[in-house]
Formats: C-alpha cells, structure tokens, sequence
C-alpha cells in the first residue's frame, strides 16, 4: 500500500504541480496565473480543470543593489575585487590612512624611540610609520593566516653582519608586533584564537576588501587592460 502511494504522488496533476513548485523554490520564479486558492496557489481553471501556472524568470528591478563578484560583463561595474589583486604598497599605504581614523590604533609613546629589529641600523624615519606597520600586519594575516608572533618576526626580521662573519637572520622585535596585534584585535579586525594564532575578522575582511575594490577601479583608468580581471 505505502508503495502505491507513492507512486501516486507523483503521477499524473500532482507530478505536473510538484516540478513547477520545485521549478519556482530553486530558479526563483514566480507564478503568472489568473486564479489562485490559498498560498498553495493550486486552483482550479474554468471546467473544473487543474490549474498549472505559466512560470517565468524573475529579475529584481534595482539592479544597483546587486554586487556580482565575477560575472558576465554585462554586469562590469558589479565587481569585488580582492587583496590579492592590487599591489600591495597602495594597499598599505591606504589603509594606514583609514587607520588614522581609528582611534583604538595608536602609537605608543617608546614607538618614536626604538628600531623594529636589531637587523635595523636606524629607527623608522616616516612619522607615521606605526600605521603602516598595523596595515602590513593586516594584510599579511589576511593572506597568511593564521600567524602567531613568532611567525611574523621571522617575517619582518632581516640579515645582519656582525664583524667580519657572514651576515645572518635576525628576528624583528616582538613587542611592537605584538602590541599592533593587540591594537588590530579590539578595533575587531583580528581575532585570536587559542593555540592557532591570529585570523582576519569578518570586519577585517570586509574594510580590506572594499579598500581592495577602489584601488581596483583606479587602476583600470590608468591602465584599462586590467578590466579583464575584474
């Protein structure tokens, strides 16, 4: 009995009415039927007869609100692009900028003192260099992570000779990677977790890769065949 059923469920008006019900709930149509009966919207046309709705594609009207990410190019203004599609010194450089505004991201007052790594001859001559720092930091987590200290001392460490012998690696100083790290991780850009290292927050994310997208649509200005990558 349970497979006769069954096999009524989908033969003959209910088979039709189920394949345009699950038409309509994956390709997102909706019915254009004159006559409907409840939210089922399975009526009855003249004669009795069941009514199967005539389906067609829908389309939002406001197209401005739909951000297609790589898509036709129909839809070319339509576009996120990426951190790992713009070049990393512009990237840097504008988003120290926005950091500025931030007033969770500060200097430190020993940071106008002392060198980022004993490999450094000298101490950061930019005045703002701690904001540069903060945004490399954020973009190299946003690639790479996730990262501990240890991990970016060894990045932003160099060689160093001492004497006559051969020049080696020096780690960069951890405390001011570790305060940036800090600093990233309550304005919410960052988030740590325990035993892993540091990840790029949703938040982080989202500032970096807008950042990303303005940088973009600069560059296409000045150099057009870049709108391919788009």
């Amino acid at each position: 009995m349970g497979g006769e059923k069954d096999s009524d469920a989908f033969s003959g008006p209910n088979a039709v009415r189920g394949e345009a019900a699950l038409l309509q709930k994956v390709q997102g149509v909706h019915c254009a039927g004159k006559k409907r009966a409840g939210e089922g919207w399975q009526g009855k046309n003249e004669g009795n007869a069941d009514h199967v709705p005539k389906m067609r594609t829908y389309l939002p009207q406001d197209l401005g609100r739909i951000r297609i990410y790589k898509g036709s190019s129909r839809f070319s203004r339509y576009y996120m692009a990426k951190v790992y599609d713009v070049p990393a010194d512009e990237l840097i450089a504008k988003l120290a900028e926005q950091l500025k505004n931030d007033n969770k991201i500060t200097p430190p007052a020993w940071s106008a003192f002392v060198k980022t790594g004993s490999h450094a001859t000298r101490i950061p001559q930019h005045k703002d260099w701690w904001y540069a720092r903060c945004a490399s930091l954020l973009r190299k987590i946003y690639l790479h992570g996730p990262l501990g200290v240890g991990d970016l001392k060894v990045a932003y460490g160099g060689r160093k000779k001492v004497g006559y012998n051969l020049a080696h690696h020096k780690d960069a100083g951890g405390a001011i990677i570790r305060k940036a790290l800090q600093q990233l991780e309550v304005s919410g850009y960052i988030v740590k977790v325990q035993g892993k290292g540091r990840f790029v927050s949703s938040e982080g994310m989202k500032k970096m890769d807008r950042l990303a997208t303005e940088i973009h649509k600069e560059l296409i200005k000045t150099a057009p065949q870049l709108q391919r990558y788009a």
